[in-house]
Formats: C-alpha cells, structure tokens, sequence
C-alpha cells in the first residue's frame, strides 16, 4: 500500500521532478506527504495490537515469557520491515519518478525507517488503551496535531508551549528536517 500511496504522490507532483528555483515548494510538499502517508496505515494496526495485548496478557501471567523479552523480539523483527517499507516508499517515488539525489539515499532511509518505527511505536502505546476506539482517537489526534507541527503548515515556534511539546515528539518534524 505504501509503494501505491508514495507512488500516487509523486504523480501528483511530477511536474516538480525538475531541479529548477520555482518548483521549491512542491518538491517540498512532496517530501511532506512522502513522510506522512506511510505513518497513517498505523492506524489499521491499533486494531490488531489491541487484539494481541489481550493474548500477551495471558502469556506472560503463564510465565511463557517476560515483557522485556517480548518487547526486544518485537523490535528485532520490526526494524528490519521498517527498513523495507521505506525502501519501497522511497525508491519508486522519490527516486524512480521525483529524480531525487542518490548521494543521500542511506540517510534517507534511515530517517524514514526511524520515523516508521517511531509511529508504530505510537501506534503500539494507543493500542494499550482500555478502550479500542479511544486508543484509535487518540492516535488520529495524535498524527494529526504532528503532521500539523511539522514544521511545514505551522512555525513550531509560535505555538504555545503544550502544543509545542507535541512538536517536539513528532517523528513527522525530524524525519522532513533530515529529508530536505
């Protein structure tokens, strides 16, 4: 979904491939919705961790094994499929239709698979709320008030300070930091 998605949006902004002052801002906002999308498919997956703390909290009560052990595993197998997810969001999108420059590829990648891992790790924390539709409400305001402190539709620094603390957790600001 996120190679169709980025993908999509680099149609949309084809026109801004050329490297020339006047597409600026396009290219920029390409970058945005390139960081952004792929973190809004988290949401699906509230739904099937809510789900899974369910088990989870019958097996470590049988003592099948900790929560530590289970959170390294869980990490161990989710950073190398944020590697993967990026690489497909980025390479055909920003690469293969955006001609954006090869020399800044592996950070590229880092940053975009930090910032896929870090949402999910949002994702995973909504999840353990005791309502399901509350722990997706939150992370909906959650991505939204991010992708608004971005740094791209606000200044972070005229927003008043609790506000601006979200800023300061949102991956969506560091990842199109790096990105441009």
């Amino acid at each position: 979904a996120n190679v169709i998605n980025c993908s999509f949006f680099a149609l949309l902004y084809f026109g801004a491939r050329e490297w020339v002052q006047e597409k600026v801002f396009a290219r920029f906002f390409f970058l945005f919705w390139l960081v952004v999308i792929p973190g809004a498919l988290d949401m699906m997956l509230i739904f099937l961790v809510y789900q899974e703390t369910v088990v989870l909290k019958h097996e470590i009560g049988e003592g099948m094994y900790t929560a530590l052990q289970h959170a390294v595993m869980q990490t161990l197998i989710q950073l190398p499929w944020m590697v993967i997810i990026a690489f497909f969001s980025l390479v055909p999108a920003a690469y293969g239709l955006m001609d954006c420059s090869w020399t800044r590829f592996g950070t590229a990648l880092t940053v975009q698979s930090l910032a896929l891992y870090t949402l999910e790790c949002f994702s995973y924390f909504f999840a353990l709320d005791k309502w399901l539709l509350l722990g997706v409400a939150n992370y909906i305001n959650f991505y939204s008030v991010s992708m608004l402190l971005s740094g791209l539709l606000l200044n972070t620094s005229k927003v008043i300070w609790p506000f601006r603390a979200v800023a300061y957790l949102s991956p969506m600001r560091y990842a199109l930091n790096l990105l441009t």
